[in-house]
């Protein structure tokens, strides 16, 4: 429940610190202190209604005392939406007073509501642990938290990790209800605690034991989950869960009783049928038998022919849901010790069963010894048991799940290359009779001594990978005498599948990819068995019975063509690949692969299946995202709740070239890393003046490879790029910044702040451009702001500082002052004083400093950003520029910096032009005129640009000027000085005026001067009586001094 406070009528203190995060300075911020009983607190503002008028709050968290406190936390808006405050603060020393700052966004006031919620967990003492319930044989888990939780001094040392990681562990107790339990955080969804490490123990809080301790599941998994033996059923023991290192937020947590209640069929545990996930609680066949149990067809299999008959089995059932499921066994971690499963499944009644199905291992030649069996063609809404046992006599615990899977693939006549039969195991094939392969659908596969078939007539295409080197035979045996001819090539296999030689129509497989081949014609064979046997003579291409062994390699793919002579005959035949003479052999499908594409939670993981598989091929890919989660898809994309690492395995099931046995399996495992959105927080300098840069920079974790979007509100990045910049303003204003980042597929929250832009001072200096005699002084005031300095220091001037100086410059000079505004901001006028024989009219060097960036005309009228505050007319194309290989050089008073640049294009009306204008000039009447121009053509002599004069804007009268240099180098600067003709007007305007295309010109260092004049007396030489008076009259001055015998007045 919030309490209410004010800020109107606060004001800020000299002695108030500058928080790091607030996007305005302090203006009306007020005071507040608190004293937690916990080690972390919630504070916020974050409420709304008739009583909160302040809608925009920023609060600051401090440490120690008044006047001299350090800064622990700091919030300006909760979201770029909600410009209330809200933090959590950790680490906070219980009974120790904390201070919290609170002041409204920019200059707002009003009242506003706060609380302090108290956020440390009870339970971060064993003293006050948390009971958890124990299931039994399930693994339910709740929602804890370790936010702000501190570690006690007696808390004991797990170990299984360092105790420097010991710092926010929270307790829990259980009571123990068999000899094991099951303990996991591997849970993720909402938790956001996602790298545990947990311990259990005995005892009591002081005096405790440690049962078990586990840091974390394994390689690619940071949760941890450890399986408690030894217990004593009634005992109350204690879980200590902490986050590696320093890491806090929520977790799951469950505690399971492992305990064997299913030995026998009649006691099968219910198992649930799933769809898209499959997870397990823990199960065991620690202490089962084997009583009655039915006999199983494949168990012992993967083990070179070694039979296993079941020793301590398991029951479950389930109900089927769809007719095509998966059967699984394939879980790893501290929780599961039985590495070594085997299944089967019966459809019927305990003492009734009939086998649906079994399998050994998922692939026993890849060392994958537990089981993730398909099952097709069940009966919806009949009930099915599985019977489980350790390979052997091994008992220990395991974790089981039944989920559906999509219909059967296609069947694949494997009458081309690539579309072969996997053989697996020890590699036993049975065609039987009437099965009429054909040739397939590209023709003409074949070996090389089959060099008389121009085409295939009725193929068989096998395919299998060496588990290990060594000598190869084998044996084809047909049903009934038939003519069987066969070839054996190696066949390699990239990333994307089976690479297949291409067959020309008629043409026969490369030989150098032929091991042996063996056409077998009659009457030689006598169409009876053929193949690869110890002792036989026909050369590697012959036609013989039986060639001799070769030795194969482990890890090659090898392929198997067998080819009926007889387009017609439908003969069966067995295909043996490990007979008499061969080394012990077993054989498997080439594993499966995948690449992904990494992301962030909440954002899609696009995953590519790069399994070794032909293009027609009917293999089954399942895919284990290691979230509880799977897919069948070929190319899924799956969205990871939670950070973490996590172990994706794909399997790749192929029916093998026997349709009586079970199929090939082979899988792959990587580790998937999920991270957090990174969160686009960024500090800035604020405030900052009009044309000051301010310096943004991303102040989180270091991020490779991420793309930074930046948007200023109007402001130019002047220097730096990515994660750090220096941006201006060229207008005052609240300015609106915001940062959001792309780091692969994961993209950021905008986040928003405010810079603020103060605006410059105008200054001016009176008189402008200022004409003296030599020996001569002149007073310069300033104005616009509240102090002065003034250029050039110490030398004409009396003074470097005050809003009124004294110029005595010897001879033409300009002189500069820096006016600084009550806001901090500096801003600059400057003024030429002329000496002597010229009275300085009007100049202009196009602007101090250069201008960042190509800008028009218009962006500087009405603005000191000129030396002179005439106006100065927008033009079509012609803008300011400061390239610096094109600044303004080579003649006398060049001031480089900055120029015009008049154009080439749209010529016509209005023309490209550029003009000076409210020039007056009354009473001055020898005006000249010079200026910098830069040609940039050769051929060009300047006529091509046209100088012209106006009184009224709309009438113009052409002015000339010296023609400029043709010759060969003759680009570049020029000044071209004394143009006369000018006359005397309240406001006199002069234009530059491209009139052709494909010309270019540059402007620079405009200057009007009107020469001194000697003043005149009129009437002259004349002779008076004495005693009269005479007037007379000067001219050609402003002011006038007079000597001699009785003129009065003197001046």
């Amino acid at each position: 429940t919030p309490t209410t406070f004010t800020i109107t009528g606060a004001t800020s203190q000299a002695s108030d610190p500058s928080p790091l995060c607030w996007s305005s300075a302090p203006n009306n911020n007020v005071w507040l202190s608190f004293a937690s009983p916990t080690s972390a607190v919630n504070i916020s503002t974050n409420f709304t209604g008739p009583a909160y008028t302040l809608t925009n709050t920023q609060i600051a968290v401090y440490s120690g005392t008044c006047g001299s406190l350090i800064q622990i936390a700091c919030n300006d808006d909760i979201s770029s939406t909600n410009q209330l405050s809200e933090l959590l603060v950790t680490g906070i020393t219980p009974g120790l007073t904390y201070y919290i700052m609170i002041d409204g966004g920019g200059s707002a006031t009003g009242d506003f509501g706060i609380c302090v919620e108290q956020r440390s967990p009870p339970n971060d003492n064993c003293a006050n642990a948390i009971a958890l319930v124990a299931g039994t044989n399930t693994c339910v888990p709740s929602t804890y938290s370790n936010v702000g939780a501190i570690s006690q001094p007696s808390d004991p040392a797990p170990s299984c990790w360092s105790a420097t990681n010991t710092n926010h562990g929270v307790w829990f107790t259980f009571q123990a209800g068999s000899t094991q339990a099951f303990i996991s955080t591997n849970f993720f969804g909402s938790a956001t605690l996602t790298n545990t490490q947990i311990a259990v123990y005995s005892g009591a809080c002081g005096t405790l034991t440690e049962v078990s301790c586990n840091e974390d599941i394994g390689a690619g998994s940071l949760q941890s989950e450890v399986l408690a033996s030894g217990l004593i059923p009634g005992t109350t023991y204690y879980i200590f869960v902490d986050g590696d290192s320093t890491q806090q937020g929520t977790f799951g947590i469950c505690v399971q009783n492992v305990l064997l209640t299913n030995d026998n069929c009649a006691t099968a545990i219910q198992v649930p049928v799933t769809t898209g996930s499959c997870s397990s609680p823990v199960y065991t066949n620690t202490g089962a038998t084997s009583v009655a149990d039915p006999s199983v067809t494949c168990w012992g299999l993967g083990s070179v022919g070694v039979s296993d008959p079941p020793t301590n089995t398991v029951w479950f059932s389930f109900t089927a849901t769809t007719p095509h499921v998966q059967v699984s066994t394939n879980f790893a971690g501290p929780g599961f010790t039985l590495a070594n499963t085997q299944i089967a499944v019966y459809s019927g009644t305990c003492g009734s069963m009939t086998e649906v199905a079994c399998e050994e291992d998922i692939n026993f030649n890849n060392n994958q010894f537990l089981n993730q069996l398909n099952i097709y063609g069940l009966t919806v809404g009949n009930t099915y048991y599985i019977m489980v046992d350790g390979y052997g006599t091994p008992t220990g615990t395991f974790g089981l799940c039944v989920q559906n899977i999509p219909a059967p693939p296609a069947t694949v006549v494997n009458n081309d290359c690539t579309s072969p039969a996997f053989v697996c195991g020890q590699g036993t094939v049975t065609v039987p009779n009437g099965i009429i392969n054909g040739p397939g659908s590209v023709i003409g596969e074949t070996g090389a001594c089959m060099n008389f078939v121009t085409n295939e007539n009725n193929s068989f295409f096998y395919q299998f990978t060496a588990s290990a080197t060594g000598l190869f035979c084998f044996d084809i045996i047909p049903t009934s005498p038939t003519d069987l001819d066969w070839a054996l090539f190696e066949t390699p296999v990239g990333p994307n599948g089976i690479t297949c030689p291409g067959f020309p129509t008629g043409a026969n497989m490369p030989v150098p990819q032929q091991v042996a081949c063996n056409y077998n014609p009659p009457p030689v064979g006598s169409n009876g068995n053929t193949g690869l046997a110890p002792g036989a003579t026909c050369v590697p291409s012959g036609s013989q019975e039986y060639c001799p062994c070769i030795t194969i390699t482990a890890g090659q793919t090898y392929t198997l063509l067998i080819d009926r002579w007889t387009p017609g005959s439908s003969n069966g035949f067995t295909l043996n690949l490990a007979t008499t003479g061969s080394s012990p052999q077993s054989f498997t499908p080439p594993p499966p692969n995948f690449t992904f594409t990494p992301a962030c939670t909440g954002n899609p993981t696009n995953f590519t299946n790069l399994a070794n598989i032909g293009a027609n091929s009917n293999a089954t890919l399942t895919w284990n995202f290691g979230d509880g989660t799977t897919s069948f898809a070929p190319n899924p994309t799956h969205t990871f709740a939670a950070a973490g690492s996590y172990n994706v395995t794909l399997t790749m099931s192929v029916p093998s070239g026997d349709p009586l046995q079970p199929p090939c399996n082979s899988s792959t495992t990587q580790t998937v890393i999920i991270a957090d959105p990174p969160q686009a927080n960024f500090t800035l300098t604020s405030p900052v003046c009009v044309n000051e840069p301010a310096s943004l920079a991303y102040s989180g974790p270091a991020l490779g490879g991420a793309t930074y979007n930046w948007s200023l509100d109007g402001g130019t990045i002047v220097s730096g790029s990515g994660a750090a910049i220096d941006v201006t303003w060229a207008t005052a204003g609240s300015k609106t910044v915001s940062l959001q980042i792309y780091l692969g597929t994961c993209t950021t929250t905008v986040n928003t702040s405010v810079v603020e832009v103060l605006p410059l001072p105008n200054v001016l200096i009176t008189p402008p451009n200022p004409a003296i005699c030599s020996g001569q002084s002149i007073n310069l005031t300033a104005s616009g702001a509240v102090s002065y300095s003034w250029i050039p220091s110490g030398a004409f001037l009396n003074s470097d500082t005050g809003a009124v100086v004294v110029a005595s410059p010897g001879s033409p000079g300009s002189v500069a002052v820096i006016g600084t505004g009550a806001n901090g901001c500096t801003n600059t006028a400057s003024t030429p004083i002329g000496v002597d024989v010229f009275q300085l009219v009007f100049f202009e060097t196009i602007g101090s400093p250069p201008v960042a960036a190509t800008t028009t005309v218009s962006s500087h009228e009405g603005s000191n950003s000129f030396d002179n505050d005439l106006l100065l007319m927008t033009s079509i194309a012609a803008d300011i520029r400061s390239i610096s290989t094109q600044q303004s050089t080579g003649y006398t008073g060049a001031s480089g910096g900055n120029y015009v640049f008049i154009n080439f294009n749209n010529i016509g009306n209005p023309v490209n032009q550029f003009q000076i204008e409210d020039i007056n000039t009354l009473g001055l009447n020898n005006l000249m005129l010079s200026f910098g121009i830069r040609k940039a053509a050769v051929a060009s002599n300047g006529s091509q640009l046209a100088l012209e004069y106006s009184t009224d804007g709309v009438s113009y009268t052409a002015l000339s000027f010296p023609a400029l240099s043709t010759l060969p180098g003759s680009a570049g600067w020029y000044l071209v000085d004394s143009i006369m003709g000018l006359p005397a007007t309240p406001n006199l305007r002069i234009r530059w005026r491209n009139t052709v295309n494909n010309m270019q010109f540059l402007i620079d260092d405009i200057t009007l001067r009107n020469p001194w004049s000697a003043p005149t007396i009129t009437p002259g030489g004349t002779v008076i009586a004495p005693g009269s008076s005479i007037t007379l009259t000067a001219s050609a001055a402003a002011l006038y001094s007079w000597s001699g015998p009785g003129v009065t007045p003197a001046n």
